[in-house]
């Protein structure tokens, strides 16, 4: 009897680890993290892949999630992962859970997972606005949320506020425009859930222009390798410096600068550095017919900036990157046995813009290259990438100028066969 026990527990067991390797899941090295995320919020995470794991296609799945909790969105790129995950009703205790997953065979393997809190939605708080009647401005609203704004105006006769666009991350620019002088009430929702997230006050006038404190002493840089009216630290719009300006309608703005060497101005108002020093400028309004008239003064001081400035500058003009799409790194599509000359596109965006009009001398700089994954791809010292296997390199550039400034740069190459 205690032979026939022995023998079917260990025919079971054996049952259990045959079941086991062909319906497994394996969770080694399987790495959790815990987020919180306020309702309505989404959080973002871009996770790149080992070169063992580019082989397999990831998947995801959620736990705990009945109710609604999150909502999940998932893509595979191959070399790495992007996962957003966008909070939805407040969590209980028991915590919805994302598993990351690949097949190898018939076994699940789990990459990672994320156990998510959401909590309530975030308070935001706006700011009152002023403007002057027949203006048009632009204010910048705080929004952590995954929907846009919408609006509901306790007098719409007095203003009015159109289609926004990012002014930077969580900041959205809307265009507002005194329509009528007066007070109106602005709350506000999220739009589709009819959600009021907050309120301010719009107070259209007639407000007198004045410079903004902020602007009263200001800081520009000069350069002599290209043109300072298109550099953004070079260079000051007249709408930047003055507060409750009125309509082009109705006023003309100008600025004067006692020191042209340093400072000079453009017909459309805007200010640009033409060489090192201090000056002050005088800005005058002009009313319909009436002479115009100073209505503020504020200093400029001008540095000289190092040529790897203008670099920097010119590298501003590629939002997605100068050789692809991303943010901080470059992306480059290869397949096997092909290369690209970096070089030539290095000097064309960053050395020798036609859009700023810089301009070096082969002799006033050098460029250098590394690759951190040579089996992948190489680098040789003319910029010339070549592909090797497929996988992932970074490759770092670094622009050496002759006054001893350097500007650093990277790409991220995929090379993928055919």
């Amino acid at each position: 009897m205690k032979l026939l026990r022995k023998t079917t527990a260990l025919f079971l067991a054996l049952i259990c680890v045959l079941t086991c390797m062909s319906f497994g899941v394996s969770a080694k090295n399987t790495k959790t993290k815990n987020f919180t995320i306020h309702r309505y919020s989404q959080k973002e995470y871009n996770v790149k892949k080992t070169s063992a794991q580019q082989k397999y296609t990831f998947d995801y799945s959620v736990s705990n999630n009945s109710k609604n909790y999150i909502k999940v969105k998932f893509s595979d790129f191959g070399v790495s992962y992007n996962l957003i995950v966008k909070g939805g009703k407040i969590t209980s205790k028991k915590l919805p859970v994302i598993s990351v997953f690949y097949k190898s065979g018939n076994t699940k393997v789990v990459v990672n997972k994320y156990k998510v809190t959401v909590d309530k939605k975030e308070k935001v708080k706006f700011k009152d606005v002023k403007i002057n009647k027949d203006t048009n401005k632009s204010i910048n609203l705080y929004n952590p949320y995954y929907k846009d704004y919408y609006f509901k105006l306790s007098k719409p006769k007095v203003a009015k506020i159109n289609m926004a666009y990012c002014a930077s991350g969580t900041k959205f620019a809307y265009d507002t425009e005194g329509a009528k002088e007066g007070t109106t009430n602005v709350d506000v929702y999220l739009k589709d859930l009819k959600v009021k997230v907050g309120s301010f006050k719009i107070e259209v006038g007639s407000f007198p222009t004045t410079v903004k404190k902020s602007c009263k002493n200001l800081k520009l840089k000069y350069n002599s390798h290209g043109s300072n009216a298109y550099m953004s630290k070079s260079y000051v719009m007249i709408s930047d410096i003055l507060k409750d300006m009125k309509s082009e309608s109705k006023a003309k703005y100008s600025i004067e600068s006692d020191n042209e060497n340093v400072v000079s101005s453009l017909s459309s108002g805007e200010i640009y550095a033409t060489g090192k020093g201090k000056t002050t400028c005088t800005v005058y309004e002009k009313l319909g017919k009436a002479k115009k008239k100073s209505i503020g003064k504020f200093t400029v001081t001008v540095t000289k900036a190092n040529m790897a400035y203008v670099a920097e500058e010119n590298a501003m003009w590629y939002d997605e990157g100068i050789f692809g799409q991303g943010e901080g790194i470059e992306f480059l599509n290869l397949t096997d046995n092909t290369s690209l000359n970096m070089e030539s596109t290095i000097e064309r965006c960053l050395i020798n813009n036609s859009n700023t009009g810089s301009h070096f001398k082969s002799s006033q700089y050098e460029i250098t290259y590394k690759s951190f994954d040579t089996a992948v791809a190489t680098v040789n010292s003319s910029g010339v990438v070549t592909a090797k296997s497929c996988g992932t390199a970074i490759i770092t550039y670094i622009i050496s100028f002759e006054d001893g400034s350097k500007y650093m740069g990277k790409c991220e190459v995929f090379v993928e066969s055919e």
